[in-house]
């Protein structure tokens, strides 16, 4: 069974946390002809709350960048994770090499 210490907690709870927070105000992009890709990003805005058009045929969420955004916060995540494993534990003394 693997056991957690404190920092690795806290560094999973955090990377969860800005998916969820990403994946609630995602990335949008402007679409400016029907079947067009990207026409210029517009900003983030809540998911069920599109930018304004000013102009443009449509807004879209910029499914590209959110994909990329997912990608940093897990490799930084599980780089986290990893570098924290010997955090947060007590010393039980079972490494202690001393010359007698």
């Amino acid at each position: 069974m693997v056991v957690l210490n404190k920092v690795q907690k806290i560094v999973l709870l955090s990377g969860l946390v800005l998916i969820v927070m990403m994946s609630l105000f995602p990335p949008w992009v402007a679409v400016e002809h029907p079947g067009a890709g990207g026409g210029g990003a517009a900003g983030y805005s809540f998911l069920t709350d599109r930018p304004p058009d000013r102009g443009r045929i449509a807004n879209k969420v910029d499914a590209n960048r959110l994909m990329v955004q997912y990608l940093a916060v897990v490799i930084v995540t599980v780089g986290g994770f990893f570098l924290t494993a010997g955090m947060g534990r007590e010393d039980d003394g079972s490494h202690d090499v001393s010359s007698e």
